[in-house]
């Protein structure tokens, strides 16, 4: 878990220790990482959990925080799976993909109930999030009206 504490209300730092008790009882080993006023601080963090081989990072906080973990994870060829709790003040992604906004413990749920990924892919050189078989160009998202977010049949990037 890598999350911004300053994000949105501030919210995030009163339920870090249900999030990672929540996230055990799923089967997750789970450690968590504070931003910090650093430039790039989820940047580097989510790098550095890549090359570590985690199989999964969560990112909690806002849009910017969001785009860090991904910048943080997008250089590589083997990319951990993606997954958000957003925290922040306007969450534009999260609510294109009809998320709980400021609602950590449900996030979490979504989470460890139906293993949604955020599948990061590199097309033209350019990195695209795949979000159940979503091509996700933010702060647009393209996807058909009865398509429902969340259920277990992701898009796999090669």
């Amino acid at each position: 878990l890598i999350y911004n504490p300053t994000s949105g209300q501030e919210i995030i730092k009163k339920y870090i220790a249900d999030i990672l008790d929540k996230l055990e009882q799923y089967g997750y080993e789970a450690s968590a990482y504070q931003t910090t006023a650093e430039q790039d601080s989820a940047k580097k963090e989510a790098a550095r959990a890549t090359e570590a081989g985690f199989d999964l990072i969560i990112a909690a906080g806002g849009d910017g925080t969001i785009n860090e973990v991904v910048a943080g994870i997008s250089p590589f060829e083997k990319r951990p799976q993606l997954a958000i709790v957003p925290t922040g003040t306007t969450n534009d992604f999260a609510r294109a993909l009809k998320i709980p906004r400021g609602k950590p413990l449900e996030a979490i749920e979504i989470i460890g109930k139906y293993h949604p990924q955020i599948r990061l892919h590199h097309e033209q050189h350019e990195p695209v999030l795949y979000a159940h078989e979503v091509k996700v160009l933010h702060p647009l998202l393209n996807r058909p009206n009865n398509q429902k977010p969340f259920l277990n049949d992701w898009e796999h990037c090669k």
